[in-house]
């Protein structure tokens, strides 16, 4: 937990700091992007645990929308604040998430680490949030769909095509032309 402290010091404006869950073999959770997957999901699940990712994001530090309850470590001030806000049942799966959205609503930081992380048993499955859970958490925080912290916004959002860039959602960039038009307009 040495690595959540240095990183609560080094960013004071982080109230959470969690990382990657894995059996092991394939990462289970990891940081998670608003706006993927229907209104939060995790991009990296599934992802061999050796795999350095899009952009070997897996192995840097970096902001994220929230990431996963079971292995975090969270401000104790922001916690206390935190609790009369999240709904009276919420599945471990959906807390993660629930905090992070949280920490978006009052301007905080919720940063991901490779080096903060848990392997679980190998028995225990990936945790999903179910859709009823989604559908509430959307209610509350669908505007946070485009905040695009920790995942490139001109990547696909489905779920079903992590970083590949389109994936139907993506918008035509105003006066865009393309590269040979650029070349030769300015040689």
């Amino acid at each position: 937990w040495e690595e959540a402290n240095i990183l609560f010091d080094l960013f004071p404006d982080t109230v959470i700091v969690g990382g990657r869950v894995h059996n092991g073999k394939e990462i289970l959770e990891a940081g998670y992007a608003f706006g993927y997957g229907g209104g939060i999901g995790c991009p990296d699940v599934g992802r061999p645990i050796n795999d350095p990712g899009y952009f070997a994001q897996m192995w840097k530090p970096r902001s994220v929308a929230a990431v996963s309850a079971r292995y975090c470590f969270v401000d104790k001030k922001f916690l206390e604040e935190a609790i009369n806000y999240l709904p009276d049942v919420v599945s471990a799966s959906a807390l993660g998430p629930w905090l992070g959205a949280l920490a978006a609503r009052v301007s905080k930081r919720v940063i991901y680490s490779p080096y903060v992380e848990t392997r679980i048993a190998s028995g225990l499955s990936r945790k999903t949030i179910t859709n009823e859970e989604l559908c509430y958490f959307n209610a509350h925080f669908g505007d946070l769909s485009s905040n695009h912290v920790g995942y490139p916004d001109r990547l696909d959002r489905s779920g079903r095509s992590p970083y590949v860039p389109g994936g139907g959602n993506r918008e035509k960039l105003p006066n865009r032309v393309s590269y040979a038009r650029f070349l030769e307009e300015r040689i």
